[in-house]
């Protein structure tokens, strides 16, 4: 591409002013005609709008910002946008079209047209002829890994796991190729929560870093086959680099599926990313959602972040199906004084509603069983309040729900951050470091079933899933011999997935979270933040168990949902016709 000449604004120049919007309109930058950065902005409907398209991209330093032309005045932008502009603005210009770019095209200081605006983001960014996703400036060697995307991407999909001539020797051109595409997949773009908005939809994107153009395919094709070679243990690479791509993968085929996109879901996945906002970490998949209505959420930059969670839980648990009401406080990540991990976050939140601020993926336990092949919800995958209906209720600020306290926590084991193990390794760390040597005198086992059996069934949450059936299945009966089995050994390809499947259950159910021994002798899997002596509850209408922490009167603190082996499917209420005698009330706060 061939850039734009940079001409700063005459000091002398009028600031820009933005004229109101009207509803159904926006705003589109054009590129004027010449070799300077000179521009148009332009109010435009949707009903009837040119051929434009969107930028994606990093807002970067507040503090570091260049002025441009637009309408013969000044307009002050991020630096990060100003090189950006250079870049491609002749490129778009020439193809004739135009661009939308938030941080221009809206008033960012008019709150009320922001909100409204992000309304219409979903639509703008899926009606743009081109996505248009700026890098940055080249940097780190990232000619060479925009050469080598390119080169590889027709060839690389005929080459055999782990061959050396893939990778290279450490030192070569080709392997200094391969990191320098690791670390243009980790630049700060992939870390922004918006991007699953903007890129995660059908149509052309586009990739751009300095003067270089990169098909979105060309990088998917390499990204996707790195990440599953650099799985294996002979190759030189963290399959973790190429990671944030496949991620966006993930989004994109979520968004064609409704039994996927849901919107406790796409919050949880998106915890792990950036937003300088708060409460963008609702409102950048709030458009996209399946079990929502258009209005359920309205943008409000006013109101204290604080507020728009405690709604939008509220939201979730007047929206949920019957069984699924408190599926939210499975996103309740609670701090732990005793993990380097789980530092405390300053806020006003109760305890029972998710901060989404938490930048950990610790991921709930399952809730709906999913029949992949025909893209539908078949059913719940816990009943621990058995046959009881929800009928709690949010009253400034506290959540009143009906339940019973049936056990509490008699020992805990440290938290679990075991992520990125062999299959040995895993459960090697987690067998040693959580089931003591007198497990036998301690266990009171629900089952004809050795301890060991119930352990292992504990840390996987009695689930497994299977990738292109129903997920998760559960309950089920494992083949934990294949446990012990590196991948790399097994002839037989299906074992090979099987133990991928216990493994990955495993870790998705122990990560954040503690093992635990109750007063009554079962096991189970406790939230980092639960204490010795933590209550242990069932709430009518709820799937899990619940761990609480008692306050004064009928005030609790809620700490996190749990998993008590023996206690899944309403074992507590079960021959127990006098329970609603001991039923009470509590107020989370």
């Amino acid at each position: 591409m061939q850039p734009l000449i940079s001409r700063t604004p005459h000091p002398d120049l009028p600031r820009f002013k933005y004229a109101p919007l009207k509803d159904g309109e926006f705003r589109l930058l054009r590129f004027l005609p010449g070799n300077t950065l000179s521009c148009e902005l332009f109010h435009a409907v949707l009903e009837s709008i040119p051929t434009y398209y969107a930028l994606s991209y990093t807002w970067g330093s507040a503090e570091a910002y260049e002025n441009i032309l637009v309408n013969s005045t000044s307009l002050p932008v991020a630096y990060n946008l100003w090189t950006a502009l250079h870049s491609i603005g002749a490129y778009i210009r020439d193809q004739g079209a135009c661009i939308w770019i938030d941080a221009i095209c809206i008033d960012q200081g008019n709150l009320l047209e922001r909100g409204a605006q992000v309304l219409l983001m979903t639509r703008i960014y899926s009606d743009a002829t081109m996505v248009t996703i700026w890098l940055g400036e080249h940097a780190d060697d990232s000619v060479l890994a925009v050469e080598k995307i390119i080169e590889e991407a027709t060839l690389i999909s005929h080459i055999s796991p782990g061959d050396p001539i893939f990778w290279a020797e450490s030192g070569s051109k080709c392997h200094t190729a391969w990191k320098a595409i690791s670390k243009l997949l980790n630049r700060l773009w992939f870390t922004r929560a918006w991007i699953v908005q903007e890129v995660t939809q059908t149509n052309e994107r586009m990739f751009c870093c300095g003067d270089s153009l990169i098909k979105w395919a060309h990088v998917a094709i390499t990204s996707f086959v790195a990440y599953e070679l650099a799985l294996y243990s002979t190759t030189r690479l963290n399959p973790a680099f190429f990671n944030s791509f496949t991620a966006l993968d993930m989004f994109s085929n979520w968004r064609k599926s409704k039994s996927r996109c849901l919107l406790l879901n796409l919050c949880g996945e998106l915890r792990v990313y950036d937003s300088t906002d708060p409460r963008d970490k609702i409102y950048a998949i709030a458009g996209f959602a399946s079990d929502i209505s258009p209005g359920d959420i309205v943008p409000d930059y006013s109101t204290p972040f604080e507020d728009i969670y405690i709604n939008f839980t509220a939201l979730s648990l007047s929206k949920s199906p019957q069984g699924h009401e408190l599926d939210f406080l499975g996103f309740v990540i609670r701090s732990s004084p005793d993990s380097e991990i789980l530092r405390p976050i300053p806020d006003n939140l109760p305890s029972w509603v998710p901060d989404w601020r938490t930048k950990l993926n610790i991921y709930p336990f399952h809730k709906y069983q999913i029949d992949i092949q025909a893209d539908r919800i078949i059913g719940t995958v816990y009943s621990g309040s058995k046959g009881t209906l929800f009928s709690g209720f949010v009253e400034q600020k506290a959540l009143q729900v009906n339940g019973l306290v049936v056990d509490s926590i008699k020992s805990l084991s440290s938290p679990s951050f075991v992520r990125d193990n062999s299959r040995r390794e895993t459960y090697a760390i987690l067998k040693s470091s959580w089931l003591p040597s007198n497990s036998s005198s301690l266990y009171n086992p629900p089952h004809p079933e050795t301890n060991e059996e119930a352990f292992l069934t504990t840390i996987t949450a009695d689930t497994i899933d299977a990738s292109n059936d129903i997920i998760p299945i559960r309950p089920h009966s494992f083949d934990w011999n294949a446990i012990g089995i590196e991948r790399l050994t097994l002839d037989n390809q299906e074992l090979s997935i099987y133990a991928s499947d216990i493994i990955e259950a495993m870790r998705k159910a122990t990560y954040g979270r503690r093992f635990m021994w109750t007063e009554a002798g079962k096991m189970g899997l406790a939230p980092a933040a639960a204490r010795v002596g933590d209550r242990i509850c069932i709430f009518f209408g709820g799937q899990l168990l619940y761990v609480l922490r008692e306050r004064e009167g009928i005030k609790w603190e809620f700490v996190g949902e749990c998993y008590v082996h023996g206690l899944m499917d309403g074992e507590c209420l079960d021959g127990d016709h006098e329970y609603r005698e001991r039923v009470q009330e509590f107020v989370l706060i």
